[in-house]
C-alpha cells in the first residue's frame, strides 16, 4: 500500500513522528515518540511520556480514512478521531508507540 507521512501538530509536535500505510482495503497509522528524554519527568524508567504532557498535540489522519481507530498494540480499545485528528494523549497513553487500524475501513 501507499506510504503517507502524517503531520503532527500541537505544542509537542516535534516529539512525535507519524505515518500511514493505505490500500483499497485498510488504513494503518503508526505514531512514535521521538526526542522524549526531556519529557519523561520524574519517572525516567518509563520510556513513555505522561498523557497530560502531550496537551493539544495530535496527528492529522488521511482524508477519508475514518473517525474510529482500533489500538492494535494496546488493549484493542477504540479511539475517536473527530475531524480526522487523533490526540496523542489518547493513542500514546500506555506505550511510546501506537499502531492504529481504521475501524471504518471497508473490505473488498
Amino acid at each position: 500500500g501507499a506510504y503517507l507521512p502524517l503531520r503532527v501538530r500541537g505544542k509537542l509536535g516535534r516529539h512525535a513522528v507519524a505515518f500511514a500505510r493505505r490500500d483499497e482495503t485498510a488504513t494503518v497509522v503508526v505514531v512514535v515518540t521521538r526526542l522524549a528524554c526531556r519529557l519523561l519527568g520524574e519517572a525516567p524508567e518509563l520510556p513513555r511520556v505522561e498523557p497530560r504532557e502531550w496537551g493539544d498535540t495530535a496527528v492529522i489522519v488521511p482524508r477519508g480514512a475514518g473517525e474510529r481507530w482500533i489500538d492494535c498494540l494496546g488493549d484493542g480499545s477504540e479511539l475517536a478521531a473527530p475531524d480526522g485528528v487523533i490526540r496523542l494523549d489518547r493513542c500514546l497513553a500506555a506505550l511510546p508507540v501506537a499502531v492504529l487500524v481504521s475501524a471504518d475501513t471497508k473490505g473488498p
